[in-house]
């Protein structure tokens, strides 16, 4: 395991074997800020795990690969990961990333959930771009935010909303933060409830362009179709409800945790037959790869906003039929999840999708393929001089050389004399 320094806290790369008799690489954090940094770095990049411990799986390595590829391999990834650490340090203090040119996005990402991670993932994937969270950054020129119920959340001028909600009506605290926003343009929202509101209340320009962007998904992922058991039922608990499992009975269902990576989500989901959700971003998934689903309502212990997000996404579809069951809390232990699938709808949607992806307002052209940039992790040495090679101190990757030939492995030496 070599344990790096960077700007965020310390970050852990660690070689574990596996069942195949090959290994993989895994990043993990020892901190709330180092693991938060791994998640927006490495978004597209690695699987993301959230048990025993939150981790990313970045690379596999066959039994038969040699040790100066899987070193070469774990020291790229090193340097990519401290190169990106400074970059963002260049980016809050207003600079430009000096090599990848990323889009700069806005999302919430306290903690690992799957819902907050498709926004710049769509993003990524339709511009072939990295894209970073500017939320707390002074970038230079716009900022595009899309998922999620964040627009109250907006704080810098500049902002280009592509598909985000209000998370409630706007009060007066929010009404007097939004106005004095400066340069804010409207591209599309999430429903008609948060149109309504922008439009009453704020002197905002906003188009009739609705969709929660998590919709376009199938049109830049196709999912892996895993067995979810012999129901086909899956069962995504909002992360705020992961407390109910320990009461609830899930005899049955496979059930979805949305702290993993945003593709194992999608997998399960799109596998099932019928989804059984808390979370509006479950229901949305279900929506976009034509799995019928029905909403949990635990009306006791509502999410932020109580309902007003999830009436805000019926809106773009037909919300007769639209399948809610209602309950509370102390019901949970009584509640029959293959009972209450059976109410599963799958309701059409009264929205144009590819009005909603032509709004995307990405600066420079598009990606013609829609894809995940992926990171080049080659290791280099270029600018570094033989004796900081080999011999440097310090929170860079001479340090991570030297542990390395340190740890015996002697192959690693041969390799830097070589470059």
């Amino acid at each position: 395991m070599f344990e790096l320094e960077t700007r965020d806290g310390t970050v852990s790369l660690e070689l574990r074997t596996n069942e195949a008799g090959g290994a993989e690489l895994i990043a993990f954090g020892e901190s709330d800020s180092s693991e938060r940094f791994l998640r927006n770095t490495l978004l597209g990049q690695a699987l993301l795990v959230a048990e025993p411990r939150e981790h990313h799986v970045i690379e596999h390595f066959s039994e038969t690969a040699s040790s100066r590829t899987v070193l070469d391999r774990v020291a790229g990834w090193a340097q990519f990961l401290i190169s990106e650490s400074s970059a963002l340090e260049l980016l809050k203090a207003g600079k430009a990333h000096p090599t990848r040119n990323p889009v700069a996005g806005f999302w919430w990402d306290k903690r690992s959930n799957f819902g907050d991670s498709i926004g710049p993932w769509v993003i990524s994937a339709y511009s072939g771009r990295p894209t970073v969270n500017a939320r707390f950054m002074k970038v230079p020129g716009r900022t595009l935010v899309s998922v999620g119920s964040v627009i109250q959340m907006i704080k810098r001028p500049n902002a280009d909303i592509w598909g985000s909600g209000l998370i409630r009506e706007i009060n007066e605290k929010h009404l007097h933060d939004l106005t004095q926003l400066k340069g804010v343009r409207v591209h599309a929202v999430r429903g008609k409830l948060t149109h309504a509101q922008l439009t009453s209340q704020l002197d905002w320009d906003v188009p009739e362009v609705f969709g929660d962007p998590a919709l376009l998904l199938p049109r830049v992922y196709t999912p892996t179709v895993e067995n979810v058991g012999t129901s086909g039922v899956s069962f995504v608990p909002h992360y705020s409800h992961r407390k109910w499992l320990d009461s609830l009975s899930t005899d049955g269902v496979s059930v979805v945790d949305v702290r993993n990576d945003l593709t194992t989500v999608i997998d399960q989901i799109a596998s099932s037959d019928i989804c059984v959700s808390t979370s509006l971003h479950g229901l949305i998934i279900a929506q976009a790869f034509g799995v019928p689903w029905v909403w949990l309502n635990v009306t006791d212990e509502a999410l932020a906003g109580a309902r007003f997000k999830f009436d805000d996404y019926f809106s773009t579809l037909d919300a007769s039929v639209v399948a809610e069951h209602q309950m509370v809390s102390t019901e949970l232990e009584t509640l029959e999840l293959l009972k209450v699938s059976k109410q599963a709808t799958l309701p059409r949607l009264s929205i144009d999708l590819d009005a909603l992806e032509a709004a995307l307002p990405i600066t420079g052209p598009r990606s013609t393929e829609p894809a995940m940039p992926k990171a080049k992790v080659k290791f280099s040495w270029s600018g570094y001089p033989l004796r900081t090679r080999l011999s440097a101190r310090g929170n860079d990757l001479g340090l991570f050389g030297k542990r390395v030939v340190r740890s015996g492995q002697r192959r690693i030496s041969k390799m830097f004399s070589e470059k």
